[in-house]
Order: C-alpha cells, then sequence, then structure tokens
C-alpha cells in the first residue's frame, strides 16, 4: 500500500481467495483491476464501496496481479 493511501498492490501466484485490508485508503470508492502479468492484459475490473476490507477471488486459473485504487 502507498503511505498516501492512494493504492494497494497484490500479487498472487496461483487463484486463491484473498482479503485485502483496505481500511488505509482515502477514499470510500475504490477501483478493482485484475490482470494477467504474463500477457499484461486486463482480465476484470470493477467500483466497489470500501468498507475496510474486500474479498477477492481472480477469474484466472494461474498467476494475477491485483490493483485497487482510491477513487476521489
Amino acid at each position: 500500500r502507498c503511505e498516501e493511501g492512494g493504492y494497494i498492490l497484490a500479487y498472487l501466484p496461483i487463484r486463491q481467495m484473498l482479503t485485502v485490508d483496505t481500511s488505509g485508503l482515502r477514499s470510500k470508492r475504490m477501483r478493482i483491476s485484475m490482470h494477467d502479468p504474463e500477457n499484461r492484459l486486463l482480465q476484470h475490473e470493477f467500483e466497489a464501496t470500501n468498507t475496510g476490507s474486500i474479498l477477492i477471488v481472480p477469474e484466472r486459473d494461474l498467476d494475477s496481479f491485483i490493483t485497487i485504487d482510491a477513487i476521489d
């Protein structure tokens, strides 16, 4: 997580459930993006209300790179 509360980055080596603590983000809305690191393609993106944590399950069976951005 960046110190200013603007984003969180996560890497998952395999498909698994991930609970992310989002209480450090500076906004009440966030954009979650899941990327295929092999092809550098965006796989899925959505927005959610920041309730302090979020459960993420990537669609990709292999590794995934996840970004969570604060939406001002």
